[in-house]
């Protein structure tokens, strides 16, 4: 919800008219990965004893990006949403969070004509090989566990 608390305060986006606005795009990143595998920041392993795909955390990252393209969508209703796929990280642990998210908007695509799923990765591996390591080589800091390009 902390993105979606800070549009609900952003004078300048709550100024823009909504029927102004054709389309947005989200690009969305997780920082709760490492909660929701109940490990360290730190922890690199590509093994997580314990994680069964499911839990109360995975289900509030799901309903909060649910929540903030609900938001958009009702803020500027003609306008179509595009969500880019969450990138994945350094660890296959982490991804396999990651990619139970990417499925979770990939099923909102499927769902909802105004939302459409912009996918780096099914199909093309922009950002990962096909065994699901991430190419390093173009996220900023080598070896750090971050996201950003």
């Amino acid at each position: 919800d902390l993105i979606l608390n800070k549009l609900k305060q952003d004078n300048r986006f709550l100024e823009i008219n909504p029927c102004s606005i054709k389309r947005i795009i989200l690009l969305c990143g997780t920082n709760n990965v490492d909660q929701i595998l109940g490990i360290q920041r730190n922890n690199y392993s590509n093994l997580i004893a314990g994680y069964s795909g499911s839990n109360k955390l995975l289900e509030e990252a799901k309903m909060d990006i649910n929540n903030l393209i609900e938001y958009l969508h009702n803020h500027a209703q003609l306008c179509s949403i595009n969500v880019v796929n969450i990138l994945p990280r350094e660890s296959l642990c982490r991804n396999l969070v990651i990619n139970e998210l990417n499925q979770f908007i990939f099923n909102l695509s499927q769902n909802f004509t105004y939302v459409n799923m912009i996918g780096t990765e099914l199909n093309r591996n922009l950002f990962s090989s096909k065994d699901g390591d991430r190419k390093s080589i173009f996220f900023s800091r080598n070896g750090d566990d971050n996201v950003h390009l």
